[in-house]
């Protein structure tokens, strides 16, 4: 630490103890916002603590009790940069908010007795060391980085696609591959010809034959007939083992009792000698001769880089099997982290036990943490897409030896650069930058590249969502494998995009395109109570008379007046603005008013049916058509409970009512 010695030495027990107990009071569940924290979060809290500890420290203070504003003035301006003397750049100003509010936290905990009266730390700040407005005035100078940024649509295309095309096209090719590799490197060498002393070997089981039956063998001029012996043997005279022949010269001429003992034990040790080990490995070339490389797939949207030319790495930088099967992996990742739309570090924590058969098809049961529960995670199952299952499977398939191997359950367990494990955050943006230059997928239209974090996986479904329509048929392996009725069949599963999160620089776009569609439609071609009064107001005003430049000027106006934001789900858009908390059904309690944000919950076809901000049209009658189908479905099965079939069939009305033909 500052003073020069370790955490755990003697003189800093009390920065230790404040560490421990801090640790204990977030566990417990207090923080400023009243929210149960991930451990994760609680770990990087406690770490900026030691990090408040070594700042007191280095301004000469033994203690955080005997630090007052007279000591924060002298180390404020160190605040944008975090505290770190290292750093020449601010930090964000969330990051600084953050840290400002530990240090309030600080003197809380120190001065505000808990419910049994005690004092929660041992050492703290027994007064405020600055005011809000101060706080707000510091946070000010940090850096605005917003959220994550928008992936552009045709790189969330391009990735999908691709992935879809290793999964359903590619997959069964490269797993045989693998596995026919894998077994040719570890079998055992196999010779056309005799290998180092089996010749010898062969010759002293022909001799020691002879020799015990000698009485009816014919010598030859006093000897062994080694020429008829070298033909019985398919060898030549001249590669006879000279000593061999000795011995059973001696045995058969000799009238020792001894040395014809001595003759025989050699040509017995001769002929039972174990063979040398083969190699424990066979050559990399004499491996992909028997593979049949190189090879190419199946024909795609040409994503792969074929051939497939080597079976391991190799300098020249060309395609391997082992790339390959690392690529599908990477692909199967790719589509269950975006069609799921969880945080990566759940997605890569799946048990291999995630697949779960219900009554309308298979759903994806996975643990989500943060929100939830921050101790053990809570378990949610969500429908999941055929495509999805596919690669659930391949995955299972692909790592079952290495789960079996070393007792893992996680669904990725697999063998990464030399290493089995589950594969980090790290080494999946290594496995992502990898494939995104072996496919070319991270081309933008502009002619520049967009490199893929895992984080914003979680965004492609929703970026995909709203720019299906314009997008979508440009994709081969979306147009075959998806094809327009993954908006029934697959597009219900993503949980950001019925989740309310908009996206960011998209989303006005979004809104300008939706209400300049509703211009030029009828009521007939739209379903849903904001969807009819926004049409009505259109006929009234008779905007279609005017300008394509009055409409869009008209509606933009419309976006700023009214602060009117649609957002994209799987059965429908979701019109709000200023005046649509006062009568949306999703807005309850606290979040129920005027001038207030959408609320970030889950939501239902089934809530937003009557709901006055909802609109749907016949961009999503592939949704109404199979949630139709599907509710039918599960109300005819004979042996489904009373209280299924019943809630069953009134879904299947309420969706029918919903369906634009």
């Amino acid at each position: 630490m500052a003073n020069g010695f370790s955490l755990l030495h003697p003189r800093n027990s009390k920065f230790l103890e404040l560490a421990q107990r801090y640790l204990i009071l977030m566990r417990d569940g207090y923080s400023r916002s009243n929210q149960r924290l991930a451990f994760n979060s609680i770990s990087d809290r406690v770490k900026i603590v030691l990090a408040i500890a070594d700042v007191v420290m280095s301004t000469g203070c033994d203690t955080l009790e005997a630090f007052g504003t007279a000591e924060f003035a002298k180390i404020k301006a160190k605040v944008k940069f975090g505290f770190d003397n290292k750093r020449s750049t601010p930090i964000s100003s969330h990051r600084i908010r953050e840290i400002l509010k530990l240090w309030r936290e600080l003197h809380d905990l120190f001065v505000t007795p808990g419910d049994d009266g005690c004092i929660g730390l041992n050492d703290g700040f027994p007064f405020p060391l600055f005011t809000e407005a101060e706080a707000a005035t510091m946070a000010s100078m940090g850096t605005e980085t917003g959220l994550t940024p928008d992936v552009p649509p045709e790189v969330a295309f391009a990735h999908i696609d691709a992935a879809i095309e290793y999964v359903a096209i590619h997959a069964k090719g490269i797993i045989r591959l693998s596995a026919q590799a894998k077994a040719l490197s570890i079998a055992p060498r196999v010779y056309a010809k005799a290998g180092q002393g089996e010749r010898k070997r062969q010759l002293a089981a022909h001799l020691l034959s002879i020799v015990d039956g000698h009485n009816g063998y014919e010598l030859f001029r006093g000897n062994v007939n080694f020429s008829r012996v070298a033909r019985e043997l398919n060898l030549r005279p001249c590669n006879l083992d000279p000593i061999l022949c000795k011995h059973a010269n001696r045995f058969l001429l000799s009238d020792d009792p001894e040395e014809k003992v001595e003759a025989r034990t050699a040509l017995q040790l001769a002929a039972t000698k174990q063979p040398a080990a083969p190699a424990k490995y066979r050559k990399t070339r004499a491996v992909q001769a028997e593979l049949g490389l190189p090879y190419s797939g199946q024909p795609g949207a040409g994503y792969a880089p074929w051939p497939i030319t080597h079976a391991a790495s190799t300098k020249g930088g060309t395609y391997t099997v082992e790339a390959a099967e690392h690529d599908l992996l990477t692909a199967i990742i790719i589509l269950i982290a975006a069609f799921d739309a969880g945080r990566i570090d759940e997605i890569l924590t799946t048990d291999d036990d995630c697949l779960v058969e219900g009554a309308d098809g298979f759903y994806l049961r996975t643990k989500l943490f943060k929100e939830n529960d921050p101790e053990g995670g809570s378990v949610h199952l969500k429908p999941c897409p055929p495509i999805v299952v596919s690669a659930i499977n391949l995955a299972i398939e692909m790592g079952r030896e290495a789960r079996e191997k070393h007792g893992s359950k996680k669904l990725f367990f697999s063998q990464y650069r030399g290493k089995y494990r589950v594969p980090t955050y790290h080494t999946f943006l290594k496995r992502m930058k990898d494939f995104s230059e072996r496919t070319g997928v991270a081309a933008m239209v502009d002619g520049g590249s967009w490199e893929i974090a895992p984080h914003q996986l979680r965004r492609f479904f929703v970026t995909m969502w709203n720019h299906y329509f314009e997008y979508g048929g440009q994709y081969e392996s979306c147009r075959r494998i998806l094809g327009h009725a993954w908006i029934g069949t697959t597009i219900r599963y993503g949980r950001s995009a019925t989740s309310g999160k908009a996206l960011l620089s998209e989303q006005r776009r979004l809104t300008h395109k939706v209400l300049k569609s509703a211009v030029f439609k009828g009521l007939e071609d739209v379903r849903g109570a904001a969807g009819h009064r926004l049409v009505r107001v259109f006929e009234r005003m008779s905007i279609r008379t005017r300008s394509e430049e009055d409409i869009d000027m008209f509606i933009d106006r419309r976006i700023d007046h009214k602060g009117a934001e649609v957002h994209g789900m799987p059965w429908g858009y979701c019109i709000w603005d200023v005046a649509a908390g006062l009568k949306a059904r999703c807005a309850r309690g606290a979040a129920r008013g005027a001038h207030v944000s959408r609320p970030d919950t889950w939501k239902t076809p089934e809530e937003c049916q009557g709901c006055p901000c909802f609109w749907t049209d016949e961009k999503f009658a592939g949704f109404w058509e199979h949630a139709v189908e599907r509710h039918e479905r599960v109300a005819a099965k004979p042996r489904a409970p009373r209280q299924l079939a019943e809630a069953a069939a009134a879904a299947a009305k309420l969706a029918r009512r919903m369906w634009v033909r």
